[in-house]
């Protein structure tokens, strides 16, 4: 039987490292929102336990935080139920999320949250993006970085920002090598994240 109300602030709490800084209750709402809508439309696997949703998603989002600016703007491709892209704007409410995801089901839950995340909003297909008010973008779990490159051509010629989610070294530099043609002039740096479970994480700086 599903935990229809599981204690999300007490797990964030008893799960993240001691000098990790972020507004628990915020997010842990957020959670609850996110754990009840996922009765109705498929936003995640409905295997997955509390524990596994907050260690191995939410955790594993906000293990990047430090990385992101406080404040500007932000693109999240395919951000699927909101994470990274809400969990960096309740916790950084000066940076403006644009949120770009295809399903409509999911643009719904995205477009209910931005009741209680003023920050954020929520956009249709990616070829609207005006580009020349966008400074960063990121994604987890989307695409290969020679595709996202490829999606977001304007903004990697005009020397846009991305943070982009990838897990292991040897992966990342596979798609780095199949990524070449984009990343003329292209500064590239791998950040590796310290995630409180036993899995290898990178953040992919290109500026």
């Amino acid at each position: 039987m599903v935990d229809e109300h599981p204690d999300f602030v007490s797990l964030l709490n008893q799960s993240k490292p001691a000098d990790w800084t972020f507004p628990s209750p915020a997010i842990a709402a957020y959670l609850q929102r996110l754990w009840h809508k996922n009765q109705e439309i498929n936003l995640f696997s409905r295997k997955m336990s509390p524990d596994q949703l907050v260690i191995e998603h939410a955790l594993d989002c906000l293990a990047a935080l430090p990385f992101f600016p406080d404040a500007g703007s932000l693109v999240d491709l395919g951000a699927g139920g909101g994470m990274p892209g809400i969990l960096l704007a309740l916790s950084k409410p000066q940076l403006q999320v644009r949120l770009y995801e295809k399903s409509p089901l999911k643009c719904q839950f995205l477009n209910e949250q931005t009741t209680f995340v003023p920050n954020v909003s929520v956009a249709g297909p990616l070829e609207q993006v005006d580009w020349s008010t966008q400074t960063l973008v990121t994604a987890r779990a989307f695409k290969p970085l020679a595709t996202i490159l490829a999606l977001t051509q304007t903004h990697n010629r005009n020397g846009g920002r991305y943070l982009l989610y990838k897990g292991k070294k040897e992966t990342i530099e596979a798609e780095l090598a199949e990524a070449d043609r984009y990343l003329k002039r292209r500064h590239v740096r791998l950040i590796p994240l310290q995630i409180p479970f036993d899995a290898e994480r990178h953040l992919v700086e290109i500026c």
